[in-house]
């Protein structure tokens, strides 16, 4: 669990200090009757309160986005909203030691100062070379299980196949969104103007990084005394106000991956639905980027060790409700259908729709052939479509009556 859902690829066997945590994270969590993943997350709290009082970055514990891969997981724990609270306060802790402030007092509510109330007396990382040494081996989350037994067992996620890491090409460093500019861009698009708009809208990646970066710890999530309907309104009123005040949705998203062409029938085939969630819940992929980019020493049980690309795979997605045909085919001359894979886009109208915000995450472990530490992360803006045109150069191909 520490290595699949917290990237935590720890020494086997663990240092005293790190085993005395561990255990105190199972035993405080056997007596309040939690699960294991309750029991993973106290140990990661305790680890990262450690990491500031050491005045080590959380950037080396994988601390980044870790909430949001926790959101993933809430139904797996019994005390979600206490560790979201703990490792919140463990974050706003490390920003004050960086900018010189007071810091507040860690997460005794938690338990996390329970846990770590013995100094530690071996470092949880060594450092070599200015990076982090690192050991992978799957028997750290086996033994989290093994001395958890008694603990209610948790579904388990399966594995999934190594996939490569993608190709970054050169591109200048992105503008930062600006809400307002969105909003005027998108002002007066309806189903009747879209193709001769579509050019003037500000790209939908622009406004799906901004909207991610507003909501680093995961998706928003119901406070205890909240309603669903007041939940979903203080939602659709937040993210409103990050799109410049509209709820409006103009996607503008490349055509060039959803088309395939056959030139000896002549026929254009065009399917913008990456996957489908449900039998009528599909995703179209709007944006995809690679960011994150380091590097740090690893290292295997049997003590090889070599220099490990850290990368995360960001992919952006619509989240819609299927009402019709997902695919469209038509023929096509072969320089028409040419010049809309090289120009085209698809163009979705409409406005925003609960659920409106969800994260993925998956990670594939590097090794000493191919040390690549790649984190793959979906995010998820839920919208309803009121029409999806097919456009090229300011002129109305076709639609997709999604």
């Amino acid at each position: 669990m520490l290595q699949t859902y917290y990237d935590q690829p720890l020494k086997n066997p663990l240092p005293p200090f790190e085993a005395r945590l561990l255990r105190g994270a199972v035993n405080l969590t056997r007596k309040d009757g939690g699960t294991p993943f309750d029991a993973a997350t106290r140990f990661y709290a305790g680890y990262a309160e450690t990491a500031v009082g050491q005045g080590r970055s959380l950037d080396d514990i994988g601390f980044p986005g870790v909430l949001g891969r926790m959101w993933s997981l809430r139904g797996e724990m019994k005390f979600y909203d206490e560790h979201v609270a703990a490792l919140k306060t463990v974050s706003a802790a490390a920003q004050a030691r960086d900018t010189a402030k007071p810091a507040p007092e860690l997460a005794r509510v938690h338990g996390t100062r329970a846990l770590c109330s013995t100094a530690p007396r071996d470092g949880i990382e060594q450092p070599i070379g200015g990076k982090m040494f690192q050991t992978f081996k799957l028997a750290v989350a086996i033994s989290l299980v093994a001395l958890a037994s008694g603990l209610t067992a948790a579904p388990q996620k399966r594995g999934t196949a190594r996939r490569p890491v993608p190709a970054r090409a050169a591109t200048a460093a992105p503008r930062p969104f600006d809400p307002k500019a969105y909003a005027a861009s998108v002002e007066g698009v309806d189903c009747t103007n879209v193709a001769a708009r579509a050019r003037s809208v500000v790209p939908i990646d622009k406004a799906l990084h901004g909207i991610a970066s507003a909501y680093p710890w995961g998706p928003p999530t119901k406070g205890e005394f909240e309603s669903t309907s007041a939940f979903d309104q203080r939602v659709h009123d937040e993210l409103s106000a990050k799109l410049g005040g509209t709820d409006r949705i103009v996607a503008v998203i490349p055509i060039r991956d959803m088309m395939k062409y056959d030139a000896d029938t002549s026929t254009l085939t065009i399917n913008p639905v990456d996957k489908r969630i449900k039998e009528n819940v599909i995703t179209v992929k709007a944006y995809s980027d690679i960011d994150g980019e380091s590097t740090y020493v690893g290292s295997n049980a049997y003590g090889a060790s070599t220099e490990v690309s850290r990368h995360t795979f960001t992919q952006f997605y619509m989240l819609l409700p299927a009402r019709g045909q997902t695919a469209i085919t038509s023929t096509m001359a072969p320089d028409a259908a040419r010049s809309l894979k090289e120009n085209g886009s698809l163009v979705l109208v409409g406005s925003l729709l609960s659920p409106y915000i969800a994260y993925e995450r998956q990670r594939g472990r590097p090794t000493i052939s191919d040390p690549n530490d790649v984190t793959y992360l979906q995010f998820y803006l839920g919208m309803i479509a009121q029409c999806a045109v097919i456009v090229n150069q300011g002129q109305e191909v076709g639609r997709i009556a999604l």
